[in-house]
């Protein structure tokens, strides 16, 4: 992974938060600062392959005196071409970070792929955006999942028919 802007990587632990997944999380805009950091990573994918990309996304919020909303923008580019654009967003009133996972599927189209977390904050007073447990896997595809529900089909005859 390589980052850049502000954004970096803490050990939630507690305090003051608790990650979702393992020991570190990614923290936005710590500090108050400017809503820049971006978060990127390459990885190689089979072009016209489906892949799962899911994360989860919270905030940690000091006061309810700074509404405002935490909001991360997940890209993947393969081969150069933006296949995955989407935005999550947290506008909870909560002091605590509450998890809540996404999950987004794209299709490559080239053998390189990236993922970029970018911050779209509407703010930075009072809270931190927090991302963690990312994972990029591999789709089951369709015909495999037919496959399945036709072996499922199959062995639940027998069963009836012995």
């Amino acid at each position: 992974w390589s980052f850049s802007g502000n954004l970096g990587r803490s050990n939630g632990g507690g305090f003051p938060f608790n990650t979702s997944d393992g020991l570190w999380a990614m923290n936005w805009n710590g500090g108050n600062e400017t809503p820049n950091g971006i978060l990127e990573q390459a990885f190689t994918t089979a072009a016209g392959s489906n892949y799962d990309v899911s994360f989860d996304f919270g905030k940690w919020f000091v006061s309810v005196d700074f509404p405002c909303t935490a909001a991360l923008r997940v890209q993947v580019m393969s081969g150069g071409t933006v296949v995955l654009d989407q935005t999550v967003s947290d506008s909870t009133g909560a002091t605590t970070n509450w998890w809540t996972p996404y999950s987004f599927t794209f299709t490559a189209t080239s053998s390189d792929s990236m993922i970029r977390f970018s911050d779209a904050s509407s703010g930075t007073i009072g809270f931190d955006g927090l991302l963690d447990n990312v994972r990029v896997v591999p789709s089951p595809s369709a015909a495999a999942l037919l496959g399945l529900g036709g072996l499922m089909a199959a062995g639940g005859r027998r069963r009836r028919g012995g």
